[in-house]
């Protein structure tokens, strides 16, 4: 009986859990996982893997050498590099359901590269300094709280607009390819640097997006229809190591 009501107890809990993804905003699905990779979410704690879903709400934080891959479909994805700390804040709003993506920088760094992101919809990357909003661009973003300059964005392909959070009055940056801008702890922009050629091939040797590990994944709408048919096929695939906020 007492094995009965246990195993009761912890299928309902996977169908909250489980519904409860079901109605938040997908962000995307995990392309890779290499090393320890934590998701936070709703106070618990889980390993990520290849194939997990990220969520709104969500916290990423990769240990070491650890870097994780993220596919938002349709040619859009991120890599987050090792010791850093992410958070994912993804809304869909209007009758045509725009999205706006948001992911909040505390530590560490990360390379966004949108090859078809769609007119309307909106993604920054949200430093405590600073934010870097974009449309269809490569960039990489660092944010490190003991520099003098936390926050670095080096733009690859496209264009970035970088906008002061400490000082709203300020104009913001538009920082062209091949260019790179720094904003200091008092929320000060910078004036652009350009990046050496050199320097370039260095960035996309660190950031680099292993496609020979990835297979098609579609568009984000498939993405999302997958990642929760996997959940309610595989439940134990939710691996929480214990209950703990970032």
């Amino acid at each position: 009986m007492k094995r009965t009501l246990m195993l009761l107890a912890v299928l309902g809990a996977l169908t909250v859990a489980i519904r409860a993804e079901d109605e938040l905003t997908f962000f995307g699905e995990v392309a890779r996982a290499d090393g320890v990779v934590r998701l936070f979410r709703g106070g618990e704690e889980h390993m990520l893997s290849a194939e997990d879903g990220i969520f709104d709400g969500d916290t990423i934080v990769t240990e070491g050498e650890a870097s994780v891959e993220v596919s938002m479909g349709d040619g859009n994805d991120i890599v987050i590099l090792p010791a850093s700390k992410v958070s994912f804040d993804a809304r869909e709003e209007g009758a045509e359901g725009r999205l706006k993506i948001g992911l909040k920088l505390d530590l560490g760094s990360l390379r966004c590269k949108l090859d078809a992101w769609k007119a309307g919809d909106t993604f920054e990357v949200r430093s405590p300094v600073a934010v870097a909003g974009v449309r269809g661009t490569d960039f990489l973003a660092s944010y490190d709280e003991k520099s003098e300059e936390p926050f670095e964005v080096s733009v690859l392909n496209g264009q970035v607009e970088m906008r002061s959070q400490l000082r709203k009055m300020l104009e913001p940056r538009v920082i062209f390819a091949k260019h790179r801008a720094t904003a200091s702890r008092a929320g000060d922009l910078r004036p652009l640097r350009e990046i050496a050629p050199e320097k370039i091939e260095e960035l996309r040797k660190r950031f680099v997006f292993r496609q020979g590990l990835r297979r098609f994944l579609g568009s984000r709408a498939e993405l999302r229809r997958g990642v929760l048919e996997k959940l309610r096929e595989a439940p134990r695939r939710r691996r929480a190591i214990h209950r703990r906020r970032p």
